[in-house]
């Protein structure tokens, strides 16, 4: 039986990063129940940095880290060789909150987010025709409205 220092249990973001930290001071084993690491919603954090997510806190959290999200190289090793160094790690996509029909309700709080304490971008309510408009590839009948955060 292999014996470890250390147990992670879940390889999300903050498993991986635990596991990482510990392997300089022992063995590590990380579980995972999923067939891949970051499968839930470190996948979707990951790939999404939206200033108008989440509570009040939450939201000033993103905020005081966009400074270096949007421009790294100004807070990371300023003497590094500008080759190595990451412009921004964010590029702009914008982001929908597609409601179906008989669900338009459950929008209301993204869209009171919008001008909210720490929130920065102006989120907007659009209709079906925009949205199928934007993505052509979803069902039409499964899309009512979303908000629309830009950006």
């Amino acid at each position: 039986m292999k014996v470890y220092d250390f147990l992670v249990i879940g390889a999300g973001i903050s498993g991986t990063a635990a596991a990482a930290h510990l392997a300089g001071s022992g063995s590590v084993v990380l579980l995972e129940a999923e067939t891949e690491a970051g499968y839930h919603s470190t996948g979707r954090s990951a790939a999404l940095y939206t200033l108008n997510y989440g509570s009040a806190l939450i939201r000033r959290i993103t905020l005081l880290g966009y400074p270096f999200m949007n421009d790294p190289q100004s807070h990371l090793l300023p003497e590094a060789d500008s080759i190595h160094q990451q412009n921004s790690f964010l590029s702009e996509i914008g982001m929908l909150s597609i409601a179906k029909p008989g669900e338009e309700s459950l929008l209301d709080e993204i869209l009171s987010a919008s001008g909210a304490a720490g929130s920065v971008n102006e989120i907007s309510s659009i209709d079906a025709s925009e949205v199928l408009r934007l993505v052509p590839a979803l069902r039409p009948e499964l899309v009512s409205c979303a908000a629309y955060e830009p950006g």
